[in-house]
């Protein structure tokens, strides 16, 4: 009896032990990212980037309020205006045990150049060369003086020299704090804690990141007890993570704006019923900026929101204070459709990302009290981007666009610069719009050495960009995240859900 009685003691000991470390151990988060591929470079998105810095880091990083600071470049100067020497840390090692050199740096950034499929290339335009000199030293030469350079090449992660596209997308093989462990495409992708890595050792040595998570799908997980961490945009995970006290939730205003944007350069389309493409006349997209109640839209959906003006919050540097917002005027909208040619309205294809479902589902509300009827395409994240990198197979989309690098120019160089490979620019502009004096202001805020005339020349930019409306804000909502109480975490200005900040407390 006694036996009996000890042995279930010890049982029950160890099954409480058992559960008091499991949190401190491994953890499931359940997250809106998407993965379209592993290889480091070849998309420039937020979701894709945020993932993969699990594996793969840079020259320089952020914290979380968006502040440079150094990463796999222990130090750095300027000897010149156009000049930067990189000093790599010592002893740092991929994940197949090869030492990190000057070489691979070259190497990463030159694969850029050398591919202009790979999105991340984009962030390297103004760079002239890159060269290695000895093992641990690198020195980049751009064409002129870039402001923000050391915001953009935060985003380039290095790689080893010598690896093939192939190799990168089959096999992780990165100098960050965590290795690849399984992958199940779009579903689930399960890393582990690097025991070579360079820096502290990350406080959670084994994370499930359970891929493209509705707020729905997030909060059950988070209920039945299969993920300890969410991040989500919804009031009713607010709400059930406020009943539970062994839970922690945590807010941040979006840094990504809820857009639409258009094809402008066909005067047809036929994704317009009759093929007159509506939006290839400003008098429509005005109709849209000011006939769309945003205080109304905000209402209509299951998260907290606000309306936006601008491309980016305020917070971002760019933003254009002295613009007002612009009255909602439904009748004044009626007009200028009646003035373009559609007294009746009109009948278009509206393609949205899936994740922005209940967005696209109140715009249609919106944009049917002006007579504008639309069939919702509703996309994966994949589908979506490959439905709008060619013209003009959309005619009328939304997406979200954020600007992760504190800067404006993060979205004014990808969406409002004729498209120009060659320089990296224009990449996301989809919608076909060219001016060419705004390609001149977006190349000069680049070149701006003060930051207050750098300002000023973004904040035209801007101007403009909201009186010719290729693109029309709409909200930002809020990043809701809930996580076990026992986890130690503040979000990001960003966004991003970087694994290896996760403390315990």
């Amino acid at each position: 009896m006694w036996v009996r009685f000890l042995t279930g003691f010890l049982l029950v000991a160890l099954l409480s032990s058992c559960k008091r470390e499991s949190p401190v151990r491994t953890l499931s988060l359940s997250l809106p990212y998407s993965l379209d591929s592993l290889e480091p470079g070849a998309l420039d998105r937020l979701t894709d980037f945020a993932v993969l810095s699990n594996f793969y880091e840079p020259l320089v990083t952020t914290d979380s309020n968006l502040v440079i600071k150094p990463c796999l470049a222990e130090r750095w100067e300027n000897p010149d205006m156009q000049t930067w020497v990189f000093h790599l840390r010592p002893g740092v090692k991929f994940h197949n045990g090869r030492p990190l050199t000057a070489a691979d740096v070259a190497f990463s950034i030159q694969r850029l150049f050398d591919d202009e499929s790979l999105e991340a290339r984009r962030h390297l335009f103004s760079i002239r060369e890159v060269k290695a000199e000895g093992g641990l030293k690198v020195v980049i030469r751009t064409k002129t003086h870039l402001a923000d350079f050391l915001n953009r090449i935060r985003f380039i992660h290095i790689s080893p020299a010598g690896s093939s596209r192939q190799e990168l997308r089959s096999q992780v093989n990165g100098t960050g704090p965590y290795r690849a462990k399984s992958y199940q495409p779009g579903e689930e992708l399960t890393i582990v804690r690097n025991p070579t890595y360079w820096g502290p050792p990350p406080a959670i040595e084994q994370a499930t990141l359970r891929l493209n998570r509705s707020p729905d799908k997030a909060l059950e997980e988070l209920t039945s007890g299969r993920s300890g961490f969410i991040q989500s945009n919804s009031v009713r995970a607010l709400d059930a993570a406020r009943l539970r006290k062994d839970l922690t939730v945590s807010e941040i205003q979006s840094i990504a704006v809820k857009l639409l944007y258009f094809d402008v350069a066909s005067e047809r389309n036929p994704l317009v019923k009759g093929g007159k493409n509506p939006f290839f006349d400003s008098r429509v997209r005005e109709a849209l900026n000011i006939g769309i109640d945003r205080a109304a839209l905000t209402r209509r959906l299951p998260v907290p929101a606000s309306p936006a003006f601008q491309l980016v919050p305020p917070f971002i540097f760019g933003h254009n204070a002295s613009l007002k917002p612009p009255a909602t005027d439904k009748a004044r909208a009626r007009a200028l459709l009646a003035e373009a040619g559609f007294p009746n309205g009109f009948e278009v294809t509206f393609h949205a990302r899936r994740l922005l479902a209940d967005g696209a589902a109140a715009i249609q509300e919106e944009l049917a009290t002006l007579g504008i009827k639309t069939t919702l395409v509703l996309q994966s994240e994949e589908d979506f981007f490959e439905t709008t990198r060619a013209r003009p197979s959309f005619v009328m989309a939304l997406t979200r666009y954020g600007c992760p690098t504190g800067d404006a120019a993060n979205i004014f160089d990808s969406v409002l610069h004729t498209p120009d490979h060659t320089k990296g620019l224009g990449i996301v502009n989809s919608g076909g719009y060219a001016n060419p004096e705004m390609d001149g202001l977006v190349e000069e805020a680049a070149r701006q050495l003060q930051p207050s005339a750098r300002r000023a020349v973004l904040e035209r930019i801007m101007q403009i960009a909201m009186q010719e409306l290729p693109w029309i804000p709409l909200y930002v909502d809020r990043d809701v995240y809930v996580y076990e109480s026992d986890l130690d975490w503040r979000p990001r200005l960003d966004n991003y859900v970087i694994v290896s900040e996760i403390g315990l407390r």
